[in-house]
């Protein structure tokens, strides 16, 4: 009993932590500053996606304008623990897209000993797998159909 709510307080934090990064992150996108509108700032992130992605230019900005509202919506779902597989997916692919194109900083002469997308990758794919544990909304929603 002991090991079980160990387990899911893990899988909370989890959930917790790395969805409020996708939240946030999706967020400080679209916050405007003081000499740029909203359009403008997604416009612009949109753009400085399509130039960096390795992509034909439609689809990097189509993932650009995109990626702010999935980094909410991905992050808030699994924050929640509300199909939280589909949410995690999600953001393991994200984050698989990010090394693509970034790169992992594997030696210590390069940046980071060991990239921090990679962690997060190993953790969305932990969720992935596990599901978001005892105290997800999933596990609530599955209990009201079967009662």
């Amino acid at each position: 009993m002991k090991n079980e709510r160990l387990h899911h307080l893990v899988l909370l934090l989890n959930r917790l932590t790395l969805g409020a990064l996708f939240f946030l992150a999706g967020i400080k996108k679209l916050i405007p500053t003081a000499d740029q509108s909203f359009v403008d700032m997604l416009t612009g992130f949109a753009e400085q996606v399509a130039g960096m992605a390795p992509l034909p230019e439609p689809l990097g900005l189509a993932y650009g304008y995109a990626l702010p509202f999935v980094e909410i919506v991905a992050g808030l779902l699994l924050a929640l623990g509300l199909f939280t597989r589909v949410a995690a997916v999600v953001i393991a692919l994200m984050l698989l897209s990010f090394m693509i194109e970034f790169g992992v900083a594997w030696w210590p002469d390069s940046g980071p000993v060991f990239d921090k997308n990679v962690i997060y990758f190993t953790l969305a794919l932990l969720l992935a797998v596990v599901g978001g544990g005892g105290w997800a909304l999933d596990r609530q929603v599955k209990i009201k159909r079967r009662g």
